[in-house]
């Protein structure tokens, strides 16, 4: 029988060189406490956005307790990389599609006028 893992946000604290999110994990009868953290440079870099950070963070939980159940004990204190928070951008950066108006308005723009002297 598998015992469901339920992640909790406890809330947040910023220490001199990270945010840290602290989050409980709810396994059957047993809770335990995690801290992950993203560097303040990343938010200041503008690599991540505040409000994106308790999700990075309770992703970053989850991938950990996930590889647990296959290896050692999870630990109970996690850093999020920039590698980490570029996937997590390009994940969930919508992709740039021209508008319809600009794309009609392409299309039925005439040509620029030739410039005198030139063929």
């Amino acid at each position: 029988m598998t015992i469901k893992t339920t992640v909790e946000y406890v809330g947040f604290r910023n220490t001199l060189h990270r945010r840290e999110y602290l989050l409980r994990a709810h396994s059957g009868p047993e809770t335990r406490d995690f801290t992950v953290g993203i560097a303040l440079a990343a938010f200041a870099a503008g690599r991540v956005r505040l409000q994106d950070g308790p999700e990075i963070c309770y992703l970053k939980l989850q991938r950990e307790i996930a590889a647990a159940l296959e290896g050692p004990a999870a630990e109970g204190d996690y850093t999020v990389s920039d590698q980490e928070l570029a996937g997590y951008r390009e994940a969930h950066t919508p992709a740039r599609r021209p508008s319809p108006s600009a794309a009609a308005t392409a299309a039925t723009r005439p040509p620029p006028p030739a410039s005198p002297g030139h063929s």
